[in-house]
């Protein structure tokens, strides 16, 4: 009965991780004829778009953090093994046990201080530039994104650590 659970809570945490990684590049594609609809506006009509800095600047924040998870869940990540490849086996299993483990210490601080710093912002209503849009909601975003991939780093590193840990 825990396997199961255990099993439908992994699913569910890579579930959430695909969405938010579609959401990403929906993003991603709107960003893209953003900048499109910019650079026509300005070489073409002499018309630029105010706020185009700060609206990809904004954009390109929620594209990376909403899509870092599920990089981590098709190991899609950077892995640097050029000293562990040549290790043994459980040497290799022990640096990826530290590794998730590091990750999922890192991105944990990271989740909660990114939602600390979008409550700060909501409280001081800073406002994105020189549009007239607050800051803290994207803030919020990014830090659904942290916590989606602080959930996978745990799932990872519970994995590893179960009896017959996977790779």
């Amino acid at each position: 009965m825990a396997g199961r659970v255990v099993k439908l809570v992994e699913r569910s945490i890579i579930g959430f991780s695909v969405l938010l990684n579609y959401v990403a590049a929906v993003l991603f594609g709107l960003m893209v004829l953003f900048v499109a609809a910019d650079v026509v506006g300005r070489y073409f009509l002499n018309s630029p778009i105010k706020g185009d800095y700060e609206f990809v600047e904004v954009m390109t924040g929620l594209v990376i953090s909403l899509s870092l998870a599920y990089a981590l869940v098709v190991d899609q990540h950077v892995r640097v093994d050029i000293l562990t490849s040549r290790c043994s086996q459980r040497i290799q299993l022990l640096s990826d046990i530290l590794s998730y483990f590091a990750g999922l210490a890192v991105f944990t601080v990271a989740s909660w201080q990114t939602i600390v710093y979008a409550n700060s912002l909501r409280k001081t209503g800073l406002l994105i530039g020189v549009l007239p849009i607050p800051a803290y909601p994207f803030v919020y975003v990014v830090a659904v994104g942290f916590i989606s991939l602080t959930l996978v780093f745990l799932t990872k590193f519970i994995r590893f650590l179960a009896p017959g840990g996977q790779r």
